[in-house]
C-alpha cells in the first residue's frame, strides 16, 4: 500500500496514512496480540508514543471477532497472565481509555479488511473539510431566537455557502460574526485558518450576491 519504513514504529504505529497535510497513525492488533499487549504493557507504550507524535488522528484497529458468552466472557482460546479470562467489561474499559487519549477503536475482520479500511480512511481525509460535511453537518436549523447574535445559528446559515463545512463555518463566525453583516475584504477573510485568498474571494462574492437578493 506504500513505502516500508521504521518511522511509524517510532510513533507507536504500524501504518502512517498521509492525506494532504494530515497524518493518521494506525496501530494494528490481532485479537490475541491486543490481549497480550495489554498484559505486557506494549499497548500502553504505543499509546504514549501516539499521543505525543503530533498526529492529526490516532486509531487502534483490532482484527478478528470479539464474541461474548451470555455472562460477558470473551469467547475463544485467549487467556491473560495466569490463565485468566477476558470480559466485556475489561474490553469496554480499554476502549474508553483509548478514547480518553484521543485514540479511536476500529474493528476489522482481517488484514484484507484492514487494508480496505486504511484506503477508505485516506480517501476520506484526502477530501479535506469541504469535501464532506460529516455527522456535524448542517442538519436542522438551530432555534431562531436571537438570530442576529446567535453564533450557532450564524454558522448554520454560513454552511449554505458553497464549499463551507461545519467546522470552517464556526471558525469564520467566531472571527467575523454573521455573514450578512460583513463589510470584509477577501484579504481579511483569508486570515481565517483553512481559507485561501482565492476561496475567500469566492465566499465574499457569494455573500454580496446573497445580500443583493434580500
Amino acid at each position: 500500500m506504500g513505502r516500508v519504513s521504521m518511522v511509524p514504529e517510532t510513533m507507536g504505529c504500524d501504518v502512517l496514512v498521509f492525506a494532504g497535510k494530515k497524518k493518521i497513525g494506525v496501530q494494528r492488533k490481532e485479537v490475541g496480540d491486543l490481549l497480550a499487549s495489554l498484559d505486557d504493557g506494549r499497548l500502553a507504550l504505543q499509546v504514549a508514543q501516539m499521543t505525543t507524535a503530533g498526529l492529526d488522528a490516532r486509531v487502534v484497529v483490532v482484527e478478528g471477532e470479539l464474541a461474548w458468552s451470555r455472562d460477558g466472557t470473551l469467547l475463544g482460546t485467549w487467556s491473560g497472565r495466569g490463565g485468566r479470562t477476558w470480559t466485556r467489561k475489561q474490553i469496554v474499559s480499554v476502549q474508553w481509555s483509548l478514547a480518553a487519549e484521543g485514540i479511536a477503536w476500529v474493528e476489522c475482520r482481517g488484514l484484507e479488511d484492514t487494508c480496505a479500511w486504511i484506503a477508505e480512511t485516506e480517501a476520506w481525509w484526502g477530501k479535506g473539510e469541504q469535501g464532506h460535511r460529516g455527522i456535524r453537518g448542517r442538519g436542522a436549523a438551530p432555534s431562531a431566537w436571537g438570530k442576529a447574535r446567535n453564533p450557532e445559528w450564524a454558522a448554520w446559515v454560513l454552511q449554505g455557502w458553497p464549499g463551507i463545512g461545519a467546522e470552517l463555518a464556526r471558525r469564520i463566525v467566531q472571527e467575523y460574526g454573521l455573514p450578512v453583516q460583513w463589510t470584509l475584504s477577501a484579504e481579511e477573510l483569508a486570515k481565517v485558518k483553512g481559507i485561501s485568498k482565492e476561496r475567500a474571494a469566492k465566499i465574499i462574492a457569494t455573500t454580496e450576491q446573497l445580500k443583493g437578493t434580500t
